[in-house]
């Protein structure tokens, strides 16, 4: 019995199967940069004026389309969906840094845009508290959703928080 193979058309399917391959990489490629692509840095400040300290969350657009801020809060977990959260009962403020900019958007943050967000030591405490109840936790997460749905994450320590 003799097996004959054609190999005729190798070249023509390898061709087909590089060029289907690049189109499926440039349309990911292109779709990559039209994500919203969030930096989030924590921080606390002890001012002398006050009384208790206050923790700031900085939020920083560092992707190349404008995003909008849906709710924040703080997560058991790196992730969203099954896992216990709780929104911030009171928000001492949100200042928004705008660069060069003719108006004033106060929900949407452009690329390099930034917003502080400033929260009371107490209030950050009886957060963690009702986030984490009586288990012994060392680490939450602060969130941020965008207008993607996607979520965005900062580790903060609750031995931190709590002293």
């Amino acid at each position: 019995m003799k097996f004959n193979i054609d190999l005729g058309n190798l070249w023509e399917m390898l061709s087909a199967i590089g060029t289907v391959g690049a189109v499926i990489i440039s349309l990911w490629l292109a779709r990559r940069t039209e994500r919203p692509v969030l930096y989030i840095y924590d921080c606390c400040n002890y001012d002398i004026d006050s009384e208790e300290p206050t923790y700031i969350f900085e939020i920083l657009n560092i992707g190349q389309v404008p995003t909008t801020l849906l709710e924040e809060g703080l997560s058991m977990h790196k992730r969203i969906k099954f896992s216990r959260q709780v929104d911030f009962d009171g928000v001492l403020d949100w200042t928004y840094n705008e660069k060069n900019l003719p108006t004033h958007y106060s929900s949407t943050l452009r690329p390099g845009e930034s917003v502080y967000l400033e929260i009371e030591d107490s209030v950050m405490k009886q957060t963690i508290h009702n986030l984490i109840g009586q288990r012994k936790k060392e680490t939450v997460y602060f969130y941020v959703v965008d207008n993607m749905n996607k979520a965005h994450f900062v580790e903060v320590s609750v031995k931190d928080a709590l002293e």
